[in-house]
C-alpha cells in the first residue's frame, strides 16, 4: 500500500497510471524543466483518489491538473501550487470547490504578457481554511498600475474565499501594496503574519489596525508605522539598520522579541523600558557586526540570547561587564545564550556577583556559551551546556 509519493514526471503522461494508486495521501509532482507536450490523456475516474489529502504541484497549469482537483476536492486538506499570474483566474475557479481546506500555499510566478480574463465576484466561503502563504519570483518586473491586473483580483478572491485565516505568510509582494493591505485588513482572526518586504519604490497609502494579532515577523521595521498590533505578544525584526527603528513603538504587551541588526556602523540600539513593559525574552543576532550593542532596563526580562558571526565576539563580554557592574538593569535575568565564548574572569565574577553576593535581583540559572569548565559550572549553581554556532541567513 503506497500512501505517499513523489513524482517527477509530467501529469500528463502518468496521472491514468497514478491511478493504479488509490490508497495515496500525499502526492507532490515536480517539474524536471522538461515542457509539457502532447495531448491531455484519457482522464481517469474522478474517485480515483479517495484518501488524498495533500498535493504539493510544482509543475505548469494544465486542465489535467485541474481535473485532478476536482476529483480530490471533497478530502484535499493540504494545497501547494506553483502557478503563474495569468493562472489565477483558473486558480480561483478550483479553489472555490475545495471545501475542506485548511493550509494552502502559492508561488506565483510573473509573465512578460499577463492574460487578462474577465473576474467574476464569488461569494463561496470556506471556512476551514486556518493557513495562508503567498510567494512571489521577481515581483520587480511585474507591476503593473491599473485595477484589472492579476494580483489584485486574486487577493480580492481571497477576502472571499477564506474569512477565517488565522496564520499568513506574504513575501515578495509589497506589503504596502493597497491591495495586500486591504486584505489584510478584512482578516478579523489573523493571528500570525510573516512579511518578507524589501521593495522600496513604494509609499504606504493607508495604516491598518490587526487588534488580533500576536506574532509578526518582518524584514521592513518600518511596517509598524503604518499597522497597529495593540496585543502584539511575539515580534521578530529582520533587517535592523537604525536605533530609531525600535523607538516610538510602544508595543506594552510585548513578551519577545528577537532582532537582527545590519549595517557596519558602531551604534547603541536602545529599548525603552516604557515601551516594552512586558518583554520577558530578548534576542538578538549581530550577524558580522562587532561595535553594536543593544542597551536597555526591562525590569521583568528573563532570557537574552546574542548570536554573532564572529568569532572572537565582543558582544558576550559587555554583557557580563554590563551585568556586573550595573546588575539592577536586569534584575529579573536567569538565562544567558551566546553563541561565542566570553572571558573568563568576566563570567566567573559576575556569577559569583550575581548568585551568591547581591540580593534583590534573580540569580542567573542557565549560562550557555561554547564551553564551560565542568568542574567550575556547578561550582555557580550552572549545568554545563554547549551551544551550536547560529546559521548564516
Amino acid at each position: 500500500m503506497v500512501l505517499n509519493l513523489t513524482s517527477y514526471e509530467d501529469l500528463n503522461s502518468c496521472l491514468v497510471a497514478l491511478g493504479s494508486f488509490s490508497s495515496l495521501r500525499t502526492l507532490s509532482m515536480f517539474n524536471r524543466g522538461i515542457k509539457l507536450q502532447g495531448d491531455p490523456p484519457d482522464l481517469p475516474p474522478s474517485n480515483t483518489f479517495p484518501r488524498l489529502v495533500d498535493l504539493t504541484y510544482y509543475q505548469p497549469y494544465s486542465i489535467t491538473v485541474g481535473h485532478l482537483i476536482h476529483s480530490v476536492a471533497h478530502t484535499l486538506v493540504r494545497l501547494r501550487f506553483d502557478i503563474t499570474v495569468s493562472d489565477t483566474e483558473e486558480i480561483i475557479n478550483l479553489l472555490g470547490i475545495i471545501t475542506n481546506l485548511e493550509e494552502l500555499c502559492l508561488f506565483i510566478r510573473p509573465v512578460p504578457e499577463p492574460r487578462t480574463t474577465e473576474f467574476v465576484t464569488r461569494r463561496t466561503q470556506i471556512p476551514s481554511l486556518q493557513r495562508l502563504e503567498l510567494q512571489m519570483r521577481r515581483f520587480k518586473g511585474y507591476i503593473p498600475s491599473d485595477g484589472r491586473h492579476s494580483l489584485l483580483r486574486l487577493f480580492a478572491a481571497l477576502a472571499i474565499l477564506y474569512p477565517s485565516v488565522i496564520h499568513v505568510s506574504i513575501s515578495g509582494i509589497p506589503f504596502k501594496m493597497p491591495y495586500v493591505l486591504s486584505y489584510i485588513q478584512t482578516l478579523s482572526r489573523i493571528d500570525s503574519l510573516s512579511c518578507e518586504d524589501d521593495f522600496d519604490g513604494l509609499p504606504y497609502t493607508c495604516d491598518i489596525t490587526l487588534p488580533t494579532l500576536t506574532m509578526l515577523s518582518t524584514d521592513n521595521p518600518d511596517i509598524l508605522r503604518h499597522t497597529k498590533t495593540p496585543n502584539l505578544l511575539r515580534l521578530n525584526l529582520w533587517s535592523v539598520t537604525s536605533p530609531l527603528q525600535l523607538e516610538g513603538l510602544y508595543l506594552r504587551c510585548l513578551v519577545r522579541l528577537s532582532i537582527r541588526l545590519s549595517g557596519n556602523e558602531p551604534l547603541t540600539y536602545s529599548l525603552d523600558p516604557s515601551e516594552y513593559p512586558a518583554l520577558i525574552e530578548l534576542s538578538v543576532n549581530v550577524g558580522w557586526t562587532p561595535h553594536v550593542w543593544v542597551q536597555t532596563s526591562l525590569i521583568l526580562l528573563r532570557k537574552v540570547t546574542i548570536t554573532s558571526f564572529l568569532s572572537p565576539d565582543p558582544h558576550g563580554n559587555i554583557l557580563c561587564v554590563s551585568l556586573l557592574y550595573n546588575p539592577e538593569l536586569l534584575p529579573s535575568l536567569q538565562q544567558v545564550f551566546l553563541s561565542d565564548f566570553v572571558e573568563w574572569d568576566l563570567l566567573f565574577l559576575m556569577l559569583k556577583q550575581r548568585n551568591f553576593g547581591l540580593k534583590g535581583v534573580q540569580k542567573i540559572r542557565s549560562f550557555t556559551v561554547p564551553f564551560i569548565p565542568i568542574r567550575i559550572s556547578p561550582a555557580f549553581g550552572l549545568s554545563p551546556r554547549r551551544a551550536t554556532k547560529p546559521r548564516r541567513f
